[in-house]
């Protein structure tokens, strides 16, 4: 998810929410999930998360990740933030894992 076009001075304040849904569908025993989440600055990321879950679990899950960041851009410009999402899932079973219900919201605070 991106937002585009932002226009931003060096120091400001620019508040940075975003949140994910991830679907998982195990089916086959123990299932090792990360997710990470890269909030990026024009290409260059400025906060990396990650959210993982374990477990016997057989079925559908869903897991809701937010987060709130405050990014201090080093120069006056227009910017695009955009977050990137991969997972990995490891362990003796299988998995289906999407991602919906994505949001992003960025205000300057001057």
């Amino acid at each position: 998810m991106t937002v585009n076009n932002v226009p931003v001075t060096a120091a400001d304040n620019v508040k940075i929410d975003y949140a994910i849904q991830v679907n998982s569908v195990i089916t086959l025993g123990l299932v090792n999930l990360t997710v990470t989440l890269e909030l990026q600055r024009d290409g260059t990321p400025v906060q990396t998360i990650q959210y993982a879950s374990a477990g016997l679990a057989i079925g559908s899950q869903i897991q809701p990740i937010s987060y709130t960041f405050v990014d201090n851009p080093p120069s006056t410009a227009t910017v695009d933030y955009s977050v990137q999402v991969t997972y990995s899932a490891t362990g003796l079973g299988a998995a289906a894992v999407t991602v919906s219900n994505r949001y992003m919201n960025v205000a300057n605070f001057q």
